[in-house]
């Protein structure tokens, strides 16, 4: 029996560009199982109305779900099949490092700053 994959849009809100390491990472997700990945950004406008585009895109399309990844952000090779299998109507990943003016990385938990911990 043939059964039709989903669509998930992969989109990214960008200002100017895509981060190498970004990309890279978007090319390297896991592909789940009867899903068909697709990939766009929205470039130029501010972060609010670049996702409304990318919303609106994904509703003109019809896909079934929508990641959006920051620019500059590497996202996990798994983070599709972790977001999946939340089996809920909206999903939010989260990335726990920043860089700092200092180049230091910081860790948040609902704001409180763990970078002095060692």
């Amino acid at each position: 029996m043939w059964m039709e994959k989903g669509k998930i849009l992969i989109a990214v809100p960008t200002f100017e560009n895509i981060k190498p390491q970004c990309f890279k990472s978007i090319y390297g997700l896991t592909n789940p199982k009867d899903f068909n990945l697709y990939f766009d950004y929205v470039k130029g406008y501010d972060c609010a109305r670049a996702r409304n585009e990318i919303a609106k895109l994904a509703i003109k399309h019809d896909f079934d779900y929508v990641l959006m990844v920051d620019s500059d952000v590497s996202v996990q090779k798994d983070a599709l099949v972790k977001l999946l299998e939340c089996e809920t109507d909206i999903a939010l990943g989260w990335y726990f490092k920043k860089r700092t003016r200092t180049d230091e990385s910081v860790i948040f938990d609902f704001g409180k700053d763990y970078s002095n911990q060692r």
